[in-house]
């Protein structure tokens, strides 16, 4: 109980009435004490707000009987009037339709939503903004100088045509959508292209939007005027659900899907036992998200295949997640296609430009941060994976990482594959980063792969690598099963293998004709107690290898920095500058490369020292097999210095 003020002593003596003394009996909207009552009608802008309650309509918040109709009632009312809809007691839900929020929605309140039967329409809410118009498009010049004709030297953007009836109804500052039937690079079968605008000018019959588009329109293409006076904000609820119940029956839901909507805002939402996902963001533009967390939305059982996502994206721009959490989750966060996912137009084309910042998963099922191919510019940011688990009879990791798309400063704990970096589509465009990511577990730090179904130049994914610590226990650290360019800078890595025949990198099969550019690597190998350390393994011809390493292995003896693998004999063009505590045990520090190889080395222990007479040094083209000394050529464009004894010299190409 607040304490009085002298102010409210006085007040009584006056035979004033304090709001703080006053109760509402019978209550009012869910209020039973006016100062409550005061305070709830002051919205975070400090205006005046009209509210309505499912309580007030005659809902049962205690969660013993079904609340539906009332709640139903309430968040669509709301949602039409502009009112703030609050729900603060326990509701059970028996739906019997969608709630349907067209035009908007606050949404607050601290309560709690339980879904007791199956949701019609495979969603529980549908926050729906739909465009204020649509107008055809009768070209689009993509990269032009014209800004609202009028030359520009300094700048280039996208002219439009319309018919100019059309034209004439569009003005500088609108925020639109531009939409086709093309396929974007990285869909599937009922995605089409789309990107999120903003008018900067107007010329009738031409609209100019403020940058070139990023793709290609050719086909059927239309402007959407997005509505950016429809708010959407939805704060401190909780949903949850019958769990035994939805396995059982095979649910498959959203607990709320936000489409069309121009800067929604989230938080502090709680969302547990659930399928499919619990926020759904389609088509929206700069969306906001602060304190989410999600908790058992997966497959429960596989071969139920009840897929589960905290958050997930379609069509959308700019979204940024702040501090998302996730527990036993298929994926935390993860974008996908517009195929199925309703207001066909606003979901068209990739997730473009999202942020997931400060993110936390434990116990995900397939991986907590999750790109599908349509990613564009999609960034982790800090996020961390803690102790992944196989729920799904297949691959899991903790970052997944397809399309055009990035992780930094994040980390990853456990058991699990650290970054899964793949190819899904023939189509899919965009190269997989990590900057500054680190690993820590008994599997592979990063691993490359592509979809089943995939032949040839479509396999190919392409890779940059900038920094992190990695740590493993596993046979090898970096597992290359598919082809494409890679390359990797400053990354440290310790290798505690008790196995014989471990390697840091290991080219698969599927990975023929993969070119690694490795650079600034640093290997510690003194806790690897297996022996018979290989620094690149391979089995596929057509391997490109070009790699500088440093090896800390202590009295630890190591075998080779470039080896087939047992039972391989494919060539391999490989060139390395290593330099090791002690020389490797194989002749050359190559074991066996096959002849008809074409590779070189510069192999030394620290502080210079060569040994078995100065024979660490050694180039192979085709079947020549050579012993470096002065006057010979290592390979094109390399200058090395090579001390031996106490000569030094220097050997250039």
């Amino acid at each position: 109980m607040v304490a009085e003020s002298w102010r409210q002593r006085q007040g009584r003596r006056r035979n004033k009435v304090s709001a703080l003394d006053t109760t509402l009996d019978p209550s009012l909207n869910g209020y039973d004490n006016v100062q409550d009552l005061l305070a709830a009608l002051t919205d975070l802008g400090g205006s005046t707000a009209q509210i309505i309650t499912p309580e007030g309509l005659g809902a049962d918040n205690t969660g013993m009987t079904d609340a539906f109709p009332e709640v139903k009632e309430a968040i669509e009312t709301a949602a039409a009037g502009g009112f703030r809809c609050e729900l603060r007691g326990t509701y059970r839900l028996e739906p019997t339709s969608v709630i349907q929020a067209t035009g908007g929605i606050k949404l607050y309140g601290g309560g709690s939503l339980y879904v007791a039967s199956a949701p019609i329409g495979n969603r529980l809410i549908d926050v729906l903004v739909e465009p204020l118009a649509t107008y055809e498009v009768l070209q689009v010049e993509p990269d032009v100088y014209d800004y609202a004709g009028v030359n520009s030297s300094d700048s280039k953007v996208t002219k439009l045509t319309l018919a100019e009836a059309d034209a004439d109804l569009v003005f500088p500052g609108m925020e639109v959508k531009l939409v086709s039937q093309d396929q974007p690079a990285g869909g599937v079968s009922g995605a089409y292209q789309g990107e999120h605008a903003y008018v900067l000018a107007v010329a009738s019959p031409y609209v100019y939007l403020s940058a070139p588009v990023r793709y290609a329109y050719t086909t059927t293409m239309s402007l959407l005027i997005l509505d950016t006076s429809a708010e959407v904000f939805c704060r401190d609820l909780k949903f949850s659900a019958d769990w035994d119940a939805l396995v059982a029956n095979n649910w498959s839901f959203e607990y709320m899907r936000i489409a069309g909507a121009v800067e929604p805002v989230l938080g502090n939402l709680r969302m547990r036992d659930g399928a499919d996902a619990g926020i759904r963001l389609a088509g929206t533009v700069r969306a906001v998200s602060s304190e989410l967390a999600f908790k058992r939305f997966r497959n429960a059982i596989i071969t139920q295949q009840i897929t589960g996502y905290g958050i997930r994206e379609t069509g959308t721009f700019g979204s940024v997640h702040l501090a998302p959490r996730g527990q036993d989750c298929r994926h935390v966060w993860t974008s996908t296609t517009g195929a199925g996912a309703g207001l066909d137009l606003v979901v068209n084309g990739r997730c473009i430009g999202a942020t997931i910042f400060g993110g936390e998963g434990q116990a995900n099922n397939a991986c907590a941060w999750d790109t599908h191919p349509d990613a564009d510019g999609v960034t982790f940011a800090f996020c961390k994976s803690f102790a992944a688990y196989d729920g799904e009879a297949g691959s899991y990791s903790g970052i997944q990482l397809r399309g055009n798309s990035k992780a930094i400063g994040c980390e990853v704990f456990g058991g699990q594959v650290g970054y899964l970096l793949k190819r899904e589509y023939a189509n899919e465009e965009g190269v997989r980063r990590l900057v500054d990511c680190d690993y820590y577990g008994n599997d592979q730090a990063i691993v490359t792969g592509y979809a089943v179904g995939l032949t040839g130049a479509d396999r190919e994914v392409a890779y940059d690598i900038e920094g992190g610590y990695h740590e493993t226990d596993d046979i090898f650290a970096w597992q290359f099963l598919a082809p494409g360019k890679g390359r990797i800078r400053r990354t440290k890595v310790k290798l505690t293998c008790a196995t014989e025949f471990h390697s840091l990198i290991h080219f698969e099969s599927e990975a023929a004709s993969a070119v690694l550019d490795a650079k600034g690597i640093e290997v510690d190998i003194q806790d690897a107690t297996g022996g018979s350390f290989r620094l690149v393994k391979y089995e596929p011809a057509g391997v490109q290898v070009d790699i500088e390493a440093t090896i800390s292995n202590g009295a630890v003896p190591w075998t080779a920095w470039v080896a087939p693998a047992a039972g391989f004999a494919e060539t391999i063009t490989a060139y390395g500058r290593i330099e090791a505590d002690t020389m490797p045990t194989s002749t050359d520090g190559g074991a066996s490369v096959p002849v008809g190889s074409t590779w070189a080395a510069h192999v030394t222990a620290k502080g210079g020292r060569i040994g078995n007479n100065g024979r660490r040094i050694r180039v192979a083209v085709g079947n020549e097999d050579k012993s470096l000394s002065p006057g010979n050529s290592l390979y094109p464009v390399l200058q090395i210095m090579v001390t031996a004894n106490s000569t030094g010299s220097r050997i250039t190409a």
